[in-house]
């Protein structure tokens, strides 16, 4: 089963009638519906067919996690994109205050691999980025792991898709936490 995110708003439109800025996540897991229409439904089922996604590659949605970057997961053949957070690329480099470089890629990638651990994961799908990954809500238990990262300074607020996770940001920012320690 996926795991629920409250009352949070989808980013598309209705599946059933189109309708922009109405869409809203159940507050039970798994579900979501429409204030305009009232449409109504499972979860797995809106993956399938607003986001193209297979039974198969749907159900995936929650398992162990190969960690692929600071704000990229794949669960089954499904690769995710955390929703609403930017993590330094894998392979970038970054300056520390004495102006040398670190990998502070690798660093947020081992961090949210160290914080998983091997652990189940549950996804919410909210959209298809432009290179066709799943963008999702993900949590190891309850806890949101978008607002793990940013809190620890391992990604930044990705302020285009949502204002969610700013002023986490701007704590660890002034904290001098994580890629903000130099």
């Amino acid at each position: 089963a996926l795991h629920q995110v409250t009352a949070s708003e989808w980013a598309g439109p209705c599946p059933a009638c189109g309708g922009r800025d109405r869409f809203r996540m159940w507050p039970d897991p798994g579900r979501y519906w429409c204030r305009g229409c009232g449409a109504k439904g499972d979860l797995i089922q809106f993956a399938r067919d607003y986001l193209g996604l297979s039974l198969r590659d749907a159900a995936e949605l929650a398992g162990h996690p190969v960690i692929v970057g600071g704000d990229i997961i794949k669960i089954g053949k499904t690769q995710l994109r955390l929703y609403g957070i930017d993590a330094p690329e894998s392979l970038q480099l970054c300056k520390n205050a004495d102006g040398g470089a670190y990998r502070c890629g690798q660093e947020s990638t081992i961090a949210l691999a160290e914080h998983i651990d091997g652990n189940l994961v549950s996804c919410q799908p909210r959209d298809l980025d432009r290179y066709g990954r799943t963008v999702a809500v993900c949590f190891l238990g309850a806890e949101d792991l978008g607002d793990w990262m940013v809190a620890r300074g391992w990604a930044v607020a990705y302020r285009r898709h949502g204002p969610e996770y700013v002023p986490q940001e701007e704590e660890e920012r002034a904290a001098g936490l994580g890629i903000w320690s130099c």
